[in-house]
């Protein structure tokens, strides 16, 4: 008897423990299906925040190269016309100095024919007689006024 009670006891305590094991089992799957479910749920809010945010990072991206590349557009094209003005103001330095150097051979071939000129006249002048020349009681031949007379 004393056996037997034990053996209903031990028994008693198994049962317990097992309801207590099955109840904890249950409470611990419960729980666990819980937080698979919250890491899901927090998965799929990073996956779809990292994907927001990649997308807003991309059309950030976007607009910032083109708003680059339109602005390199403009640029090249003022270096262009930057350049060509360059190139024109440069020739047409080249054109006005090859304008000024054949202007100045036609002076400076002006200049030495009058200094020729000069010399030969000057040559004519000592050649006549020089005793006349510096002689100041001689009267000239004919006297030519340009005020008209009023008679």
């Amino acid at each position: 008897m004393l056996r037997q009670k034990d053996n209903s006891i031990k028994k008693a305590i198994e049962t317990q423990v097992a309801l207590e094991r099955k109840y904890l089992k249950d409470e611990y799957d419960d729980l666990k299906l819980q937080l698979r479910t919250r890491y899901e749920l927090i998965f799929k809010d990073l996956k779809n925040k990292s994907f927001t945010l990649s997308n807003q990072l991309e059309s950030q991206y976007k607009s910032c190269h083109s708003l680059l590349d339109r602005i390199q557009h403009k640029k090249d094209k003022e270096i262009g016309k930057i350049s060509s003005a360059f190139t024109k103001a440069k020739d047409e330095i080249k054109e006005l100095k090859k304008f000024y150097e054949h202007e100045y051979r036609i002076l400076a071939d002006v200049i030495k024919a009058k200094d020729l000129k000069i010399i030969d006249l000057d040559d004519k002048l000592h050649n006549v007689s020089t005793r006349y020349l510096f002689d100041e009681t001689i009267e000239p031949a004919f006297y030519n006024s340009h005020k008209t007379s009023e008679e």
